[in-house]
């Protein structure tokens, strides 16, 4: 989980949770969570130190159980609460894993965007960036050792018009549209610039095996910066 504390105010992926005859049913596969945690309608909150440390056991237990198998009374033992607490703040168990893929979400844009802003070089933008996801994609909920899990989440991510990738990838094409405008790296399409970058994180997360210490971010940065950077860098050809 990242860290987050308090109030996230920057981009906001999520959606109002499924209530009031738009409720998923219990035990909702994952594709429509995230499609309810992308909404953005979401009916977000400020949540306090409780509600957090139930969101983020929530986000342990659902990547070891996934969304059917885990339970709010294994959720609540994890956060120290009790389950009639734990209700009183998320009714669901669904209800639950939306505000904490929502905020979860919400963190990994807000942070995305702040490095953006804390580097001006392309090389060190797609460096940090890079490494970024592939710390996401090592935690929960997105981190497993079963390659047919990461395969459903991947899968999951891919569903719904538009998706939860589409989504992702058109934030990053508009971020790389302004660096082109403001003529900081070469005139290209930015959305197969986006979309060929994430195929990419897509590629180490579902396979994860590889010559790069995917735990060493120094490594993964050095790695980003001589492959992926010429991505943007590179002059667009016919």
């Amino acid at each position: 989980m990242r860290q987050q504390n308090g109030e996230l105010s920057h981009y906001n992926p999520g959606g109002r949770a499924l209530e009031s005859g738009r409720m998923t049913r219990p035990s909702a596969p994952m594709r429509e969570l995230l499609t309810a945690a992308f909404e953005p309608d979401f009916d977000r909150r400020a949540y306090d130190a409780v509600d957090i440390r139930i969101m983020d056991a929530g986000m342990a237990v659902l990547a070891e159980r996934g969304t059917r198998a885990a339970t709010t009374t294994e959720i609540a033992r994890r956060a120290d609460v009790g389950r009639a607490t734990l209700h009183r703040r998320f009714a669901t168990k669904d209800i639950l894993f939306q505000h904490a893929l929502a905020r979860e979400l919400t963190a990994i844009f807000t942070e995305f965007a702040a490095l953006m802003a804390a580097h001006s070089d392309p090389r060190e933008q797609v460096a940090e960036a890079f490494a970024l996801c592939i710390d996401v994609v090592r935690q929960p909920p997105f981190h497993h050792v079963s390659a047919a899990r990461r395969a459903e989440l991947v899968a999951a991510f891919a569903e719904g018009a538009p998706s939860p990738l589409e989504r992702g990838r058109d934030f990053i094409a508009e971020a790389i549209r302004v660096q082109a405008q403001r003529g900081e790296i070469p005139a290209a399409d930015p959305r197969q610039q986006a979309d060929a970058l994430m195929h990419v994180i897509i590629g180490f997360y579902v396979t994860p095996t590889s010559p790069v210490n995917l735990a060493d971010g120094d490594e993964v940065r050095a790695f980003a910066r001589r492959y992926l950077s010429p991505i943007l860098l590179s002059p667009a050809t016919e």
